[in-house]
C-alpha cells in the first residue's frame, strides 16, 4: 500500500517544479537587461564649449551635456532647486531630448545655495528599448554676478562702469545732489540698459547760467546690476532678488562748463570701448555721446542739448533722438526723460531742485518740426523714423509718458509762457 502513495506524491512534485522553473527563466532576461543599464556619465554645465574647465558658478544659465548612453532612444533632463528633485522644486524639465544635450529656456535668477550647497541641481537619464536608465549624478551650480561694477574713465557729463555679464540693466543711485540755491539735497534712482549714464540730473538748469560748478563738479553715486528673470514655474516658489549688491560710493569730478558761447563739437562715443570722430569704435552696446561747447545756431549760449543718431553720414535719416539734457553728454535711460518745466516760473524753480522723470512736453526742432525723444516711445509700436508723425502723435494709452486725459488735472500752469527764442 505504501508504493502507490509514494508515486502519487512524486507525481505531484514533478508537476510543481517545472512550473516554478518556467516562471524563473521567463523573467531572467528582463532583469539582466535592466541590470546592464547604467546612468549617464559626464553631466556638466558650460557656457560656450563642453570642453571648457568644469565650474559650478555661472553669471547666467548654462547649457548642459553628458556622454551618450548605448541604445538610447531619447533622454530626460531635470533642473531643480533641490538635490532631492521633488516635484515642487522642479524649475525646468524635458522628457524628449533627442541628443545628450539640453539648453534651459528659463532665465534663472542670481541664486546661490546655503553653506557649501548649490542653488540649482541638474540631472539626466536615458530611455532605451530595454527601459529607463537610472538618473545621472546631480550637477550642482550657482548663478551669480561675476563682479560688482567699478568706475571706468569717462568724459565730463558721463558716468561709466565695468559691465557685468548676465545683467539685463543697471540701477544708478545718484547721491546727495545739491548746489547753490538748492531747496534740498536730492537722491534719485535711475536705470540704464548699458554701462554708461549721463549726468543730466546734476547739470540740467544748473550749469548754463554762470561759472558756478557747485551742482555738478563733484558727483557721488553707486551702481548695481539688475537681472530680469523668468517667473520660474515651481510649485513651491522661493524668494529671489532681481539685483546684485550695491557698489561702494564712487566720486566723479567734472570740469567747469564754458560761460561764453563756445563752438559745439562732438566728443567721444563711450560704452565698453571709446571712439572718437577721428577713430570710431565698434560698440557692443548703445554708447553714450559727449560733446564740448555750448553755442547754438544763432550764435548765443545754450544750456539744453539733444543728441541725434543718423543712419547716413549726411545726417538725413534719423534713427534715434535723444532726450533733452543739460549735461555735455547723453546716454539712453530706461527710466525715461526729464519732466521739463513749461513756464518761466517753473524754469526758475528747476534751478533750485532736481527734475523728476516724466514727459518732456511739446518740443520742436530749430526748423519747427515736432520731436519726441526715443526714450518716450513704445519700442513695440514706434515707427522706425523717430521723427515720423506716428511717433509724435502717440495717444496716452500707447505712450505711458503722456497723461491719461481721464485722470489729468484740469487748469492751466501759472506764469508766462516760455519765449520760443
Amino acid at each position: 500500500m505504501r508504493a502507490p502513495r509514494i508515486a502519487a506524491t512524486l507525481g505531484l512534485i514533478a508537476l510543481v517544479i517545472p512550473a516554478a522553473a518556467s516562471s524563473s527563466l521567463a523573467s531572467a532576461p528582463s532583469r539582466t537587461a535592466s541590470a546592464r543599464l547604467s546612468a549617464p556619465l559626464g553631466l556638466k554645465g558650460f557656457l560656450l564649449n563642453y570642453a571648457e574647465p568644469t565650474r559650478h558658478v555661472f553669471p547666467t544659465e548654462p547649457a548642459f551635456a553628458w556622454s551618450p548612453s548605448p541604445n538610447a532612444q531619447h533622454y530626460e533632463f531635470q533642473l531643480a532647486r533641490s538635490s532631492s528633485f521633488r516635484e515642487s522644486s522642479i524649475v525646468y524639465e524635458n522628457n524628449a531630448l533627442p541628443s545628450p544635450t539640453s539648453s534651459v529656456p528659463v532665465t534663472l535668477p542670481w541664486t546661490t545655495g546655503s553653506g557649501s550647497g548649490y542653488g540649482f541641481q541638474a540631472r539626466a537619464r536615458a530611455v532605451t528599448q530595454n527601459g529607463t536608465t537610472p538618473w545621472s549624478a546631480a550637477f550642482g551650480f550657482n548663478v551669480r554676478w561675476p563682479n560688482i561694477p567699478t568706475p571706468l574713465p569717462s568724459p565730463d557729463g558721463l558716468l561709466r562702469w565695468t559691465p557685468v555679464v548676465g545683467a539685463s540693466a543697471y540701477e544708478v543711485w545718484e547721491i546727495g545732489i545739491t548746489g547753490t540755491g538748492a531747496t534740498n539735497t536730492f537722491d534719485k534712482w535711475v536705470f540704464s540698459q548699458t554701462n554708461v549714464l549721463d549726468e543730466r540730473d546734476w547739470y540740467t538748469f544748473h550749469a548754463g547760467q554762470s561759472a558756478d560748478t557747485s551742482w555738478y563738479k563733484t558727483i557721488h553715486w553707486r551702481v548695481r546690476a539688475v537681472r530680469v528673470t523668468s517667473l520660474v514655474p515651481t510649485k513651491n516658489d522661493s524668494p529671489r532678488s532681481s539685483t546684485g549688491p550695491w557698489s561702494p560710493v564712487y566720486t566723479t569730478v567734472n570740469g567747469a562748463r564754458p560761460v561764453a558761447p563756445t563752438a559745439l563739437a562732438l566728443g567721444e562715443t563711450v560704452s565698453d570701448v571709446v571712439g572718437t570722430t577721428a577713430a570710431p569704435a565698434a560698440h557692443g552696446s548703445m554708447p553714450g555721446f559727449t560733446w564740448t561747447g555750448n553755442r547754438g545756431l544763432t550764435g548765443g549760449k545754450q544750456e539744453l542739448f539733444r543728441a541725434y543718431v543718423f543712419s547716413d553720414q549726411d545726417c538725413l535719416n534719423p534713427v534715434y533722438v535723444g532726450a533733452v539734457v543739460g549735461s555735455p553728454a547723453y546716454a539712453p535711460r530706461l527710466s525715461g526723460p526729464l519732466a521739463l518745466p513749461v513756464a518761466q516760473a517753473a524754469i526758475a524753480a528747476a534751478r533750485t531742485t532736481v527734475l523728476p522723470n516724466g514727459n518732456e512736453g511739446q518740443s520742436l526742432s530749430f526748423d519747427d518740426e515736432p520731436i519726441v525723444a526715443s526714450e518716450s516711445l513704445n519700442p513695440n509700436k514706434a515707427a522706425v523714423d523717430p521723427l515720423d508723425p506716428k511717433n509724435v502723435n502717440l495717444t496716452p494709452d500707447v505712450d505711458p509718458n503722456l497723461p491719461d486725459p481721464s485722470t489729468a488735472v484740469t487748469g492751466s500752469t501759472t506764469g508766462p509762457t516760455v519765449d520760443p527764442t
